[in-house]
């Protein structure tokens, strides 16, 4: 009996063992997951999400396939203009920024011609800065110029103008009339940053410097100035819409996105694993001999170690060269060059989960909706392509 009891008692003690082992597992657990969540300044939690190099759904090779022509209304081929910009209103129409002519031409969704906006006519001339354009859902359109944002009522007649104290690439509207951005100040520094409805910067939400500009001369002796990271291989800041007023912003030295809401806090955070890659001496070697060339076509000749000594190559080559995001579903898109010419596009769904893995013959950079591309025409940048993207 008393072995029995014995027996008992050493099952039991072994049982407790055990239960805490389980306890201290779960709350380790509990632990790491925790880590996963942090929280900014602000009070918002900031989701984390680490991928490895396999994306969830495979790789697939793309053959994209025309699916639409959006051609310009003019018959005057020198006088068809470039598209700098793109955007829909809540009614599907299309809205393109012929920032040549200083004009907005609206398509219906099926690409028919509409109407013409006269954006030369209500700026009284100074249309040579005109970048890109968004649609607001009440109708309103939104366009910006380096250092000035032109509104448009819903009836389409300039409403007001707004002086900027930065030149601004490129903005997101939010549901609170505020604008996300992405600008270089005056002292050389590229932001994003929010801005209030009348401009007014609210506060800088990232920050880094640009690379400096470098003055050689060349053989004859007169000066030429450089920017030594003008090439394929520069890291740079990146920035779109996701909708609902949210953005996805990344630097290309590292393969981390950050999503951030419509007052500029980040609300997600994803990464993928990759190693990075040298930029080699024939690469680099390649650049500064096309440099060449396209000078002495000019006449001017510089000396090679000069030249050498002007480019700022990076450490390696940048993990994406192109950032775009669907407002429609939400995904990412981070693409670069890879051999042959062609592209190789990552895609990260709405909780920033690496899904797929594209090789494309080419990436159409204007805009990406509804898993629908819009790219421009080759050798006609009058003229939106749209291809069919799909996926699922």
């Amino acid at each position: 009996m008393n072995d029995d009891l014995k027996v008992r008692a050493s099952h039991l003690k072994y049982l407790r063992y055990l239960i805490g082992a389980i306890w201290f597992c779960l709350a380790f657990s509990a632990l790491e997951m925790s880590s996963l969540s942090i929280t900014n300044r602000q009070g918002h939690a900031t989701r984390t999400v680490r991928n490895s190099d396999k994306p969830l759904r495979g790789e697939r090779q793309v053959v994209l396939q025309k699916d639409l022509e959006i051609k310009s209304p003019i018959q005057d081929y020198k006088r068809r203009g470039y598209i700098g910009g793109l955007a829909f209103d809540a009614q599907n129409r299309i809205f393109l920024l012929d920032t040549d002519n200083g004009i907005v031409r609206v398509h219906d969704s099926k690409g028919m011609f509409l109407k013409t906006i006269s954006v030369q006519k209500n700026l009284n001339g100074g249309i040579s800065d005109l970048l890109t354009l968004k649609v607001d859902d009440a109708g309103k359109i939104f366009i910006l110029g380096a250092k000035r944002m032109y509104v448009f009522d819903a009836k389409w007649n300039l409403n007001r103008e707004i002086a900027l104290s930065d030149f601004v690439y490129d903005f997101v509207l939010t549901p609170s009339s505020d604008w996300i951005v992405q600008l270089k100040t005056k002292e050389r520094r590229k932001e994003i940053a929010l801005l209030d409805k009348e401009g007014k910067k609210k506060k800088t939400i990232s920050s880094i410097p640009t690379n400096k500009l470098v003055y050689v001369a060349d053989l004859q002796g007169n000066t030429h100035v450089f920017n030594g990271q003008e090439h394929e291989f520069r890291q740079d800041c990146f920035f779109a819409s996701r909708g609902e007023g949210e953005v996805v912003i990344g630097h290309s030295s590292e393969y981390k996105l950050t999503i951030l809401d419509s007052a500029g806090n980040e609300v997600l955070i994803f990464s993928k694993e990759e190693r990075s890659q040298t930029i080699s001496s024939k690469e680099k070697g390649e650049i500064i001999r096309q440099l060449e060339d396209s000078f002495a076509m000019k006449g001017v000749r510089f000396s090679r170690d000069k030249l050498v000594a002007v480019f700022d190559f990076p450490d390696h080559k940048p993990f994406y060269q192109i950032l775009l995001a669907d407002e429609a579903n939400s995904r990412v898109y981070a693409g670069k060059l890879i051999e042959g010419r062609k592209w190789a596009v990552d895609v990260f769904n709405k909780d920033g989960v690496y899904i797929y893995k594209l090789t494309l013959d080419f990436l159409p950079i204007l805009k990406i909706a509804k898993d629908r591309l819009y790219s421009l025409a080759r050798g006609d940048p009058s003229t939106v392509v749209t291809y069919r993207l799909n996926l699922d």
